[in-house]
Order: structure tokens, then C-alpha cells, then sequence
């Protein structure tokens, strides 16, 4: 399921790409997928795997970071989820582990 982290992310990737005058082509060409991909990336169609995102980052000439300047803690859906439920955070236990039972 795509989620605004990814929409920013494409937004982010378009945005520096743009700037840099650096055409889909390029891009992917420098990062080893299609122009498609890159495509799908940019709206947000696919989601971009970490090492991907590095190596976007590097072709990019910008820190990792400069993806996710924008994103708020509401963005992320797992924190949304939490805020929603009212859920506080409570310490794990550690429990025993079970013996092994002797045949």
C-alpha cells in the first residue's frame, strides 16, 4: 500500500532530478532500472526499496535525509495507527522460555 512517505519521496526524486536536468533515462540508466521504474517511483506507483533509494541518493549528489525533510510523524502510517488507538507504549516483558519437554 503506497503512503505519503512515498508520495514525497517521488516528489523528492522528481524534484532533484529536475533540477539537476537529468532526464528518466539518465536517471535510471545510472541506477540500473528503466526509465519506467523511475516513472513509477516518481508517482508514486512503486514503492523504492532502501538500497534503491541509496543509490538514487548518490546518482542525486544529495544526502538520504534530503528525502524525508518534509515528512511529519503523522505521515507514518504506523504512528497514525497509534495516535488513532490511543495506545500508549508500555514496556515489553521478557518472559521465561518454556522448557524443553523430555520424551
Amino acid at each position: 500500500m503506497i503512503n505519503k512517505i512515498d508520495i514525497k519521496i517521488g516528489q523528492k526524486i522528481r524534484e532533484r532530478r529536475t533540477k539537476l536536468g537529468l532526464s528518466q533515462k539518465t536517471l535510471g540508466d545510472v541506477v540500473g532500472v528503466t526509465y519506467q521504474q523511475i516513472q513509477k517511483y516518481e508517482a508514486a506507483h512503486n514503492k523504492v526499496s532502501a538500497h534503491r533509494l541509496y543509490f538514487i541518493a548518490k546518482a542525486l549528489n544529495v544526502p538520504i535525509q534530503f528525502f524525508f525533510k518534509d515528512v511529519k510523524l503523522k505521515d507514518i502510517p504506523v504512528y497514525s495507527k497509534v495516535i488513532k488507538s490511543n495506545i500508549k507504549s508500555k514496556p515489553l516483558k521478557v518472559k521465561d522460555k518454556p522448557k524443553d519437554k523430555i520424551d
